[in-house]
């Protein structure tokens, strides 16, 4: 059995400065000097109450999202109604965007999902829970259903859990993805079910002793030991470790003392070396505030912990890790809060938090955001990030619910309903947010192609002319003036910057002649007699042995002009006219 402690003791040893730092955007903004800068934040919702959960990597830079929505939403093009006989109830929605945060797909799940797990093929694991009333002996019979959906939203199979188990056995918790991509379930009692590649059931393992506490996050190490994180009966969080046949390694209770707003646990994660991270809200000796803590993968000691904020109910409520190691932790605080060196001001009830910490636990840079309304207009939480995926280079995508009107840097989103969806990015790899489009010109005329792209600087633009680069052509916009015969064909352009490269969306260019050629005509004037009839004789080469007719003219006037059309495609040609026999 592993050490038992109290974190307190570590986060009260760590007395860091105050350093007041000026707010960088007009409503809240980064705190220190952050890579990442705000690339797109987009809503979805409707009329009822909305909000995103869960969110994890797409292929090509893009998110799923699981949400949860009532009554009717709109996610981008796709609009949903609750089904009548649920009313009011959340429907569970899952979605995804590209890394330019359009909407790709919505769909909603036939079971409802509990969460969202990735699939070895880029596509997704949806997991959920229900119940079905057996006969004849009328028992609620608990069930789960794995349904695999591919990256275009596609169903491709389910597995669910077999009929007849009444008990804790077949109870669904939560659920984690193995170094081997199979899928591990966790039932109450400590029950695992084990799911291969493919979802297929490959065996089970039994914690022991079963966990003893309420479990809300699992996550599985590359030796394929089992890491649970939840809350004990006495309100502290509680951190344990299984090693891969069901032997617990250690368990680590964490907290105590005045449980005012009680303790809650927001998160869990590994870090490369198999280390728990974990976040959320407990008491360290004062009030319940939000945490940050990393134990150790060998005996679950306390390697370092962190208390951020400094009023109850400050809340870590998501984690991510970058290919470095940084640790990212998300959140919700109130009034003015401390994160390490750093004080960040409220502007609403409730804001919005993002920080940066190294792998040894100093916070890097903190980026605040939300609306501006107070307790008076709406006292509940106003601006809640639920959950965030992180790239290995370091992009953050964040997604949750807001009340009214939020400011994601320079993004404003304005809500329909109370609360909206909120999805955004926080990125550091570059982005293009204008594209090149497509035009035609006329030869002579001037063609402009105009992109912008967003991520960490300096930002390095090159364009292209089909597969080859441009001499000279690197600066956002690229001109070309006068267009001539030649320059038509695809355009695009590349954006570089320290961390990775990203082509925008090829535009065409066609360059048109028409209205504009210049022909130069053989023109005959015939004088004669009104009414009489002439025939215009033509000879091509000056030694050809006789005239033929180019053309007869009955004059209406007395001089009258004829045009040789066949002219500008003949070399030389001599004229001569006689009255018709």
């Amino acid at each position: 059995m592993g050490s038992v402690g109290n974190w307190s003791q570590h986060l009260n040893s760590m007395k860091l400065p105050v350093i007041p730092c000026l707010l960088l955007s007009l409503h809240l903004g980064v705190l220190a000097a952050a890579d990442n800068v705000w690339q797109w934040a987009v809503r979805a919702g409707g009329e009822g109450s909305d909000a995103a959960y869960q969110l994890l990597p797409a292929p090509g830079g893009g998110t799923y999202v699981l949400s949860s929505f009532s009554r009717h939403a709109r996610f981008g093009t796709d609009e949903f109604d609750t089904v009548p006989s649920t009313g009011d109830s959340p429907t569970s929605l899952v979605s995804r965007l590209d890394a330019s945060g359009q909407f790709l797909w919505s769909r909603r799940p036939q079971f409802g999902t509990s969460l969202i797990l990735p699939a070895p093929d880029g596509g997704l694991r949806e997991v959920a829970a229900f119940s079905i009333l057996s006969a004849p002996m009328g028992v609620l019979e608990p069930h789960w259903i794995v349904t695999r959906t591919d990256a275009n939203g596609q169903t491709t199979s389910t597995n669910r859990s077999p009929d007849g188990l009444t008990g804790v056995e077949n109870l669904f918790v939560t659920a984690a993805v193995d170094s081997g991509g199979g899928l591990q379930l966790l039932m109450q009692g400590g029950l695992v079910r084990k799911l291969g590649v493919d979802d297929q059931p490959v065996g089970t393992t039994v914690l022991t002793p079963a966990p003893g506490f309420p479990v809300t996050h699992m996550a599985i190490d590359g030796q394929g030991s089992v890491v649970l994180f939840g809350r004990s009966g006495g309100f502290p969080v509680v951190a344990a470790k299984y090693a891969a046949n069901g032997s617990r390694v250690w368990i680590q209770t964490l907290g105590g003392g005045d449980f005012q707003f009680g303790a809650s646990p927001g998160a869990l994660i590994l870090d490369p070396a198999g280390n728990p991270v974990i976040t959320g809200a407990g008491d360290v000796g004062g009030p319940v505030t939000h945490f940050v803590a990393k134990l150790d993968a060998a005996d679950g000691h306390v390697m370092w912990s962190r208390q951020l904020g400094s009023v109850p109910g400050n809340f870590g409520r998501a984690l991510g890790i970058d290919g470095q190691g940084r640790i990212y932790n998300a959140g919700t605080f109130y009034g003015d809060a401390q994160f390490g060196a750093f004080t960040l001001v409220g502007h609403g009830y409730s804001d919005a938090f993002l920080a940066r910490l190294t792998p040894d636990g100093v916070v890097d840079w903190v980026e605040t955001w939300g609306g501006t309304e107070p307790y008076s207009s709406i006292p509940v939480l106003q601006d809640v990030p639920n959950g965030i995926a992180v790239s290995p280079a370091g992009d953050v995508t964040v997604g949750g619910q807001f009340l009214r009107t939020s400011h994601c840097g320079p993004f404003r989103l304005d809500a329909a309903g109370d609360p909206d969806v909120f999805v955004a990015r926080f990125g550091v790899t570059p982005l293009v947010r204008v594209e090149p489009s497509s035009q035609s010109v006329l030869v002579g005329q001037t063609a402009g192609f105009v992109a912008r792209a967003t991520g960490q600087g300096p930002l390095a633009y090159q364009w292209f002319k089909g597969n080859t680069p441009i001499d000279g052509a690197t600066q956002p916009n690229y001109v070309i003036s006068p267009t001539k015969p030649g320059d038509e064909g695809e355009y695009y352009v590349r954006v570089t910057n320290p961390l990775s490269t990203v082509m925008s969306k090829a535009a065409v260019l066609a360059v048109r002649t028409e209205g504009i050629a210049i022909q130069f005509y053989a023109g005959i004037l015939v004088v004669g007699e009104v009414g009489h009839t002439y025939e215009i004789l033509k000879k091509d080469a000056l030694g050809a042995p006789d005239w033929t007719v180019a053309a007869t003219v009955t004059l209406t006037q007395s001089s009258q002009l004829w045009f040789d059309l066949e002219s500008p495609g003949v070399p030389t040609r001599m004229y001569s006219f006689r009255t018709k026999p």
